[in-house]
């Protein structure tokens, strides 16, 4: 560029030297002339000199200006490959950037689920503890609820433990008194509420009979544990009948007839006393053995009249009840025999008959009206003189008949 620069400065030069020389127009003074265009011309060279040297001197500069130039090239040869390096590694670190970045989201995105899981853990546990506290909440009034019912049932099972006790003892006490008044027995008794004027008031019995010149004890008892209850009560009853002159040394516990099932051990000997544990349903018996043992006992008191008056009473007892049986027995084989007759007749007749029969009502007797019966014989004597006067429907061949059987 500078050379061709150069070369046009002196063409410019060289066409203003022509010019003037030529073209313009002609000085009269030639010789001024001629020495001011070798001036201008001398000045020319001088301009061209030092043209010249500045030309030299910028290609000397220029040329400093190449090597600069190329070693800048050479530096940026060098940086470009550094920045090719640089932006090679620029562009694995931004992949890699990139890559951690996803890396980050998605370790972003599981510190989020995380968190969220732990969120949800924390509310999963703050629910599971309110549940918690709730539920114990729930079963310490569960437990509050069972123990009311429990005590409240426990309240209705003593309430109907003591019910049934007192029905038991109440029942066992009726039914002695009634025993016991009864024309078979006969017992004189007394009640815990009237007890006899000479007997211990500590003592407080259920029930007393006479039994010969002494007293002999009742007492109505009822557990859910006998193993352990009767031979309780054994020892504190003992305890307190130690030295009593005036008591029988035998003594009943009267149990429920359906808890002898659960009763091993029913007899106890202890400070001298018998216990003999016994159910409702054996009291008549053994009153009625009782009465025998009084009666064998003041048999011995009795002189040789009596005893002969009584033996031939229990004969003619035990004589008209052996001919009673053979006459019912004798009676009912007639009666089957009768019954059986009735198959002779037509079977539509017999057909009828049983539809009838079984259209009837069954017979029923009257428990009160047989006990009244059999505890006044005058009633018996005058309900049998009812049924043989002269205005009973029996025919009086029937009568004379059934007299023949007993003469």
């Amino acid at each position: 560029p500078m050379d061709f620069f150069l070369a046009l400065l002196l063409l410019a030069l060289l066409g203003l030297l022509v010019w003037q020389f030529f073209f313009r127009p002609q000085d009269t003074n030639d010789h001024e002339q001629v020495q001011r265009l070798e001036k201008e011309r001398d000045q020319a060279k001088e301009d061209l000199t030092r043209i010249r040297l500045e030309q030299e001197q910028k290609q000397e500069q220029w040329g400093k200006m190449q090597q600069e130039l190329q070693t800048l090239a050479k530096e940026k040869d060098e940086s470009t490959g550094q920045n090719k390096q640089m932006w090679a590694q620029n562009h694995d670190l931004k992949k890699e950037n990139e890559l951690n970045k996803q890396e980050n989201k998605e370790l972003r995105e599981k510190i989020s689920q995380a968190e969220a899981q732990e969120r949800q853990k924390e509310k999963e546990q703050q629910k599971a503890l309110q549940d918690l506290t709730e539920m114990k909440k729930s079963f310490e009034e569960e437990k509050l609820r069972i123990r009311r019912e429990d005590e409240e049932r426990q309240t209705k099972i003593l309430e109907e433990n003591n019910r049934i006790w007192d029905d038991h003892e109440k029942s066992v006490l009726f039914r002695l008194k009634d025993l016991c008044q009864s024309p078979h027995l006969n017992f004189s008794f007394f009640e815990n509420t009237d007890l006899p004027a000479d007997f211990d008031g500590s003592l407080k019995p259920d029930f007393l009979i006479s039994f010969l010149d002494q007293y002999l004890i009742f007492d109505a008892k009822r557990s859910k544990n006998y193993s352990t209850y009767i031979g309780d009560q054994v020892k504190k009853t003992s305890k307190k009948l130690k030295g009593k002159t005036n008591i029988y040394p035998l003594v009943f516990f009267v149990v429920p007839s359906a808890d002898m099932d659960t009763i091993k051990k029913r007899y106890f000997l202890e400070e001298g006393f018998s216990f003999f544990v016994i159910s409702e349903s054996a009291l008549e018996p053994v009153l009625a053995l009782l009465r025998k043992i009084d009666e064998y006992e003041r048999l011995q008191e009795f002189d040789p009249q009596d005893r002969e008056a009584l033996a031939n009473l229990i004969a003619h007892y035990d004589r008209h009840i052996s001919f009673q049986n053979a006459t019912n027995i004798y009676l009912t084989k007639e009666s089957i025999s009768l019954m059986k007759s009735k198959e002779k007749l037509p079977s539509d007749f017999t057909a009828e008959i049983e539809t009838k029969k079984i259209a009837m009502r069954p017979l029923k007797t009257k428990e009160s009206e047989i006990r009244r019966l059999s505890q006044d014989i005058e009633k018996q004597d005058e309900e049998v003189q009812k049924m043989i006067a002269p205005q009973t429907d029996v025919a009086p061949k029937d009568l004379k008949e059934a007299g023949g059987l007993f003469s």
